[in-house]
């Protein structure tokens, strides 16, 4: 599905279809692809749900300053980007997408610059199986609070300082384990399978729609032929001795 006019004034009948006043938006679950069309005319938007989609790229969110929430779980993405105009974003969920090592430097670098992110989830990616994931995002990401679900303690800031090192040679020997295991590992929980099932979803709910539509044309058919079969030649209703 993709994201217009149409979509957006449906979504938003509770708010009279008022897109420049909209605050809050709910997109999920309906297999949108690409996050486009809210930058332009949504700026007013301080939280925006579009968990559970087959989004690929976070992008065409740049407008959007008052942002604070933004929902991006159970999707496609692979790398943090494009949000630093975000200046108001307060809590990112970002479980259950495709974030692995070889893209964690660049995503948490550009995630630094949100001054306001207090609240980040990241489980169920792949780089959440690194042992020192939680103590690299604390240290290099300061503003935060809560790392998927769990307050930060101080305890946390400290062990994360003192690691550091240890961290990032953790992390270049890891990234080096997983390059060597790309090709001998073929993991069903992908983009392209993630891609296929909701393709065949979408199949079977077009053959549903279809066969629904037909039942529905053969129906309509009856009801006629039967309205017909009361009147006579002379279009006046039959009498019960007549044939």
């Amino acid at each position: 599905m993709k994201i217009d006019l149409e979509l957006i004034k449906k979504k938003s009948e509770h708010n009279e279809g008022l897109m420049e006043d909209l605050e809050e938006i709910s997109l999920h679950q309906l297999q949108i692809k690409k996050i486009e069309f809210i930058n332009i005319h949504c700026k007013n938007l301080k939280i925006l749900l579009l968990q559970n989609n087959l989004i690929e790229k976070i992008e065409n969110l740049n407008q959007l300053k008052k942002l604070e929430y933004l929902n991006l779980a159970i999707n496609n993405i692979t790398v943090i980007e494009n949000l630093e105009k975000c200046e108001s974003l307060k809590k990112l969920d970002l479980t259950l997408n495709f974030i692995d090592l070889d893209k964690i430097e660049e995503s948490i670098n550009n995630l630094k610059k949100n001054e306001n992110l207090k609240e980040f989830y990241i489980m169920g990616n792949p780089c959440s199986n690194w042992t020192y994931l939680k103590y690299y995002i604390i240290f290099q990401v300061e503003q935060l609070e809560v790392l998927d679900g769990c307050d930060i303690l101080i305890s946390d800031r400290i062990k994360a300082k003192q690691s550091f090192e240890q961290v990032l040679i953790s992390l270049k020997k890891e990234k080096q384990i997983n390059k060597s295991k790309e090709n001998e590992t073929n993991n069903l929980y992908s983009i392209n399978n993630r891609k296929q099932i909701y393709e065949e979803i979408e199949k079977e709910e077009l053959e549903a729609n279809k066969c629904k539509n037909e039942n529905n044309e053969k129906n309509k058919k009856k009801d006629e032929k039967k309205e017909l079969s009361i009147y006579n030649e002379e279009g006046e209703i039959r009498q019960c001795n007549e044939g």
